[in-house]
């Protein structure tokens, strides 16, 4: 920052302490596999970056979030349902908030009206207190499917993929159709061909439906 006394209030290190329990399984001759992983973080003083001005200069300044949990559920199945074709299904489910956090990178009565504080030492600061972290949709579904058909000159790979994330956020302070998104869908498309001489030619479409996220 531009503020020698900023630098010197530094920020605390922060501590995570993961919780997993998870499945694997194997089935129809390794023709099925499936996994299945359920999780809990706690996270303490989680270091967060914030855009805060001062004195007319906006400043990235590393601020600490006293506490945080996040719960999940990953799931991901993989069949082969011929020899040269495989799916995979992948779905996430996460719910990640804050417990414990004091925003006091602006004054927030500019945005939210009048309310209590949470530090006597920064006017208008703001609980954010089991509001959603950025970047963690509700749930998230990955469905892909991939072919390989050899030929005399190579191998012909076929992929397609299609993603869908609900309830995306890209900011602390959620605003509809600015900082939040209802929904994100994306299909890929890819075909190459693995010639015998070792070269590869590719041809692929990224978001082939051509949908825009403002």
């Amino acid at each position: 920052t531009y503020f020698k006394e900023l630098v010197d209030q530094g920020f605390d290190p922060e501590e995570l302490e993961m919780y997993e329990v998870g499945y694997k399984g194997a089935f129809l001759n390794n023709s099925l596999n499936l996994s299945a992983v359920a999780y809990t973080y706690d996270w303490t003083d989680k270091q967060l970056i914030k855009v805060a001005v001062v004195q007319g200069l906006p400043l990235g300044l590393t601020r600490n979030a006293g506490a945080s949990t996040i719960n999940g559920l990953d799931l991901n199945l993989r069949a082969r349902v011929a020899d040269q074709t495989i799916i995979n299904f992948n779905y996430s489910y996460i719910d990640a908030s804050y417990d414990n956090y004091c925003d006091d990178s602006r004054n927030w009565t500019e945005v939210r009206g009048s309310f209590t504080a949470c530090d006597s030492s920064a006017p208008g600061s703001y609980s954010r207190a089991g509001g959603k972290m950025p970047w963690t949709p509700d749930n998230a579904v990955v469905f892909s499917v991939e072919h390989v058909e050899p030929t005399r000159i190579g191998d012909v790979i076929i992929s397609t993929s299609y993603s869908h994330k609900t309830n995306v956020g890209n900011a602390d302070e959620r605003v509809a159709g600015l900082t939040l998104l209802d929904e994100i869908a994306r299909l890929n498309f890819s075909t190459a061909i693995e010639f015998n001489n070792g070269t590869t030619l590719r041809g692929y479409c990224t978001n082939c439906l051509d949908v825009d996220d403002d």
